[in-house]
């Protein structure tokens, strides 16, 4: 087994010996952080200049290259949250959904989905979240059965988000700059699945990173991207083979 270090992904070829095939699988060390972070939006807290920026560049529904806007992530934890940030170029600042719960997702939206073991099964939980900081927050299961899924969406936890944005939201008559996201997601919201939630350097959870891109104000037409790649040509975000490994370090 060969792992080769770059920056905090660690690329780690695993040999699944009954299937003859060989998975590439990322594993992205999360830094403890002692220092506070504010959830502003700002992203300027020292806290966050002790990790580096991971692309998400795994771009899907796109039509043309340009379409493909730069998003770069930061993530921390402490003792009681997980940190997230994202910043993302657009030039079309979009968001139609206000109330939780609702589809964010076709909107601009910053998204994250932790499954807190180190295998990657039919089920995680989901944190979707657009401009106006409306959320869709779910249980997800994944083939309920054969050929169909469930979202379980009357889980509602609490956690802070703020969002920062750079343009005029919902005008495609100029260009935008983009916008700037901040989560603080509490470790204990993954404890309800056991003593293996529990968190230490070396502790392995499955996740992955995503930024939705809607430029157009009407219709449902977005662009995807992810931190890790999903299965083509669909890319189906929630299927248990485009999660990687999210590994806590000091």
């Amino acid at each position: 087994m060969k792992i080769i270090v770059s920056n905090h992904l660690v690329w780690l070829a695993v040999v699944f010996f009954s299937t003859q095939k060989v998975l590439a699988q990322s594993v992205y060390q999360l830094k403890k952080t002692t220092q506070s972070v504010a959830i502003d939006g700002v992203l300027n807290d020292d806290a966050w200049l002790t990790t580096e920026w991971v692309h998400l560049n795994n771009f899907y529904s796109t039509e043309t290259i340009d379409a493909r806007q730069k998003t770069t992530c930061k993530m921390l934890w402490d003792d009681e949250m997980i940190y997230v940030s994202y910043r993302s170029e657009d030039k079309y600042l979009t968001a139609r959904e206000t109330k939780r719960d609702g589809t964010p997702f076709l909107d601009d939206c910053g998204e994250i989905f932790i499954y807190p073991l180190p295998v990657a099964d039919k089920m995680h939980f989901g944190f979707e979240v657009n401009l106006y900081k409306a959320a869709n927050d779910f249980i997800f299961i994944y083939d309920y059965y054969p050929g169909s899924f469930a979202s379980v969406k009357s889980y509602n936890p609490d956690y802070q988000v703020a969002v920062k944005w750079e343009g005029t939201l919902n005008d495609n008559s100029d260009i935008d700059t983009g916008w700037t996201m901040e989560m603080a997601i509490p470790i204990r919201l993954f404890y309800m699945v056991g003593p293996y939630a529990q968190v230490e350097p070396g502790v392995r959870w499955m996740f992955n990173l995503l930024k939705q891109d809607r430029n157009d104000i009407t219709g449902e037409r977005r662009i995807s991207a992810t931190l890790f790649p999903c299965e083509e040509p669909l890319g189906d975000v929630h299927s248990p083979s485009a999660f990687g490994l999210l590994e806590f370090v000091d």
